[in-house]
């Protein structure tokens, strides 16, 4: 467990997920916490926050897995919902070129 917050939000730092990685030398992380309200939505902090972790991620060549929020009924996967939608942005760009 890297931070414990209250029923609004929780103070996270980063580098207290790369000082466990490196620890315990691992070569990939996966991040994951709670929304109170139920909801699973990520929040622009949530995405902000992915994307901070990521980035230091890389320059450590560790592997952010994934970054998932739990709900009340559901989840919410940030790395799945990000890859369908470079999926589709890059269907969409194919869409308007043309092999001749």
């Amino acid at each position: 467990m890297i931070a414990i917050g209250g029923q609004d939000f929780a103070m996270i730092d980063a580098k207290n997920i790369y000082k466990a990685a490196l620890l315990s030398n691992a070569n990939s992380v996966m991040i994951m916490h709670n929304h109170p309200s139920g909801i699973a939505e990520p929040s622009k902090e949530d995405l902000l926050l992915t994307e901070n972790i990521r980035k230091g991620c890389d320059c450590l060549d560790i592997k952010l897995l994934d970054h998932i929020i739990i709900g009340m009924e559901n989840f919410y996967s940030i790395m799945a919902e990000e890859y369908f939608e470079y999926q589709n942005e890059f269907q969409n760009d194919n869409e308007n070129n043309f092999i001749f």
